[in-house]
């Protein structure tokens, strides 16, 4: 998985920090499979609701 390469890499490197992603609730953002690294926390923000997305006031 793409994804879980990602978080695995991203929390190798920064071990030290706690890490809380926002995602969307796109169905690529999630799986029963995804195995989570001890220091990172997934924080899915309601369907449908871009006003509160950080990341979509750069496309703005």
């Amino acid at each position: 998985m793409c994804f879980e390469k990602f978080l695995e890499l991203f929390a190798a490197a920064y071990p030290d920090d706690l890490h809380i992603i926002q995602l969307d609730n796109g169905e690529f953002h999630s799986s029963l499979n995804l195995n989570l690294p001890e220091n990172v926390i997934l924080f899915f923000g309601p369907a449908y609701s871009p006003e509160v997305n950080p990341i979509e006031r750069l496309w703005g």
